[in-house]
């Protein structure tokens, strides 16, 4: 009987472990609706006023942009400049964290955010963390700091104890993607790109990527495929309408990125015709013949 007991314990210890390890290894991919730069129609983008309102219209997953502050803080901005969408002016690069968080991020909006602060990498993950969502991370690097900014990331995916495996890293330069894989990033990870280069398999395969991110008004029913059919994942920026959020959900596109996500969900877009779908296919291929002309005379 004590032989019993003892083979029962360590049998559901091995299996506790079992499911523990399962777990820790189990990857939340990107949600199929994620809140771009936190949802920039629900607040200031890139401040945490929008996350909370994504929040609350059960919206998981956002997606924001980091770059370096002039102290090497890993913050959260979109354009190069605070111009845009703080009461300041000059370049992020040359303004310290206490700077750019003495700036107000929100009164550009509505008067209702004023004072809404910029806020840095460890801001954004922490507020992430307490509501159980997931963040997609963007890379915004200047060179030659982008090794820099691929390290100030992962110190503060290591600081704030983000799991990899509940994250994304993101970036149309694909030499920020190479350092977070070189430095240890494990987790998710794809490629912005506005079209399909040809030599896109050599880089999913150099960088391990799990997904293609494309744009999603030009994004076209043979590149989904193409995409998929060779393993990959495809997620589409910035999507605001429904006709062309059904349309892509029907091509197999996985994540939608958008500034208004709960406007753009399976159930607030039903009543989408199919005429209004096949419209925005035809749109999008003609955008898509538009840009590969334009490159044609790069």
């Amino acid at each position: 009987m004590k032989n019993k007991r003892v083979w029962l314990f360590y049998t559901a210890c091995a299996v506790l472990f079992l499911v523990w390890f399962i777990n820790s290894k189990s990857s939340h991919a990107m949600g199929a609706l994620v809140a771009h730069r936190g949802a920039a129609e629900y607040g200031p983008e890139n401040t945490l006023a929008p996350v909370k309102v994504s929040n609350q219209k059960a919206i998981t997953w956002t997606e924001t942009d980091v770059m370096l502050s002039k102290d090497d803080e890993a913050v959260i901005m979109h354009d190069d400049t605070v111009d845009r969408t703080t009461n300041g002016k000059g370049k992020v690069r040359n303004m310290a964290l206490e700077e750019l968080q003495a700036l107000d991020a929100g009164s550009w909006f509505h008067e209702d955010f004023t004072g809404e602060p910029v806020p840095s990498l460890d801001d954004w993950i922490t507020l992430h963390l307490a509501l159980g969502m997931y963040p997609n991370l963007e890379l915004k690097p200047n060179d030659p700091d982008t090794r820099l900014l691929a390290e100030k990331v992962l110190e503060a995916i290591q600081t704030t104890q983000l799991p990899m495996n509940q994250m994304h890293i993101s970036s149309f330069d694909k030499t920020a993607l190479e350092h977070m894989r070189d430095i240890g990033y494990t987790g998710e990870m794809s490629y912005l790109t506005t079209a399909l280069p040809e030599d896109w398999e050599s880089i999913a395969k150099a960088l391990e990527l799990d997904y293609l991110s494309l744009h999603g008004e030009s994004l076209t029913a043979p590149t989904v495929s193409e995409i998929l059919k060779n393993g990959y994942r495809v997620a589409a920026w910035t999507v605001n309408d429904c006709a062309d959020a059904e349309r892509l959900r029907g091509l197999g596109v996985s994540s939608i990125i958008s500034d208004r996500p709960a406007e753009i969900s399976p159930e607030a877009c039903q009543g989408t015709s199919a005429a209004d779908i096949q419209a925005a296919e035809d749109a999008a291929r003609q955008r898509l013949q538009e840009f590969q002309h334009m490159q044609s005379q790069m």
